[in-house]
């Protein structure tokens, strides 16, 4: 895995095993379809984002993200 994290969060984002719904929302994302990630704390949105974040960086693609928040 490529990140720009430090080897001990490299290695613990290496073993995060990701839900049906989080799988889904990888496979959309990079099917190159906009995605929306919803949920409340704790609910892997994080997690999500690193995965496809990590895959298109992978694949050589540059990543910009952006976030709404409610405040």
């Amino acid at each position: 895995m490529k990140t720009d994290q430090t080897p001990k969060q490299e290695a613990a984002l290496g073993q995060l095993v990701l839900t049906g719904d989080q799988l889904g929302a990888c496979r959309t994302a990079l099917d190159g379809k906009d995605v929306c990630i919803l949920g409340g704390p704790g609910t892997g949105k994080t997690v999500t984002l690193l995965r496809i974040i990590d895959d298109l960086r992978e694949n050589g693609k540059r990543v910009i993200t952006g976030a709404l928040t409610a405040r």
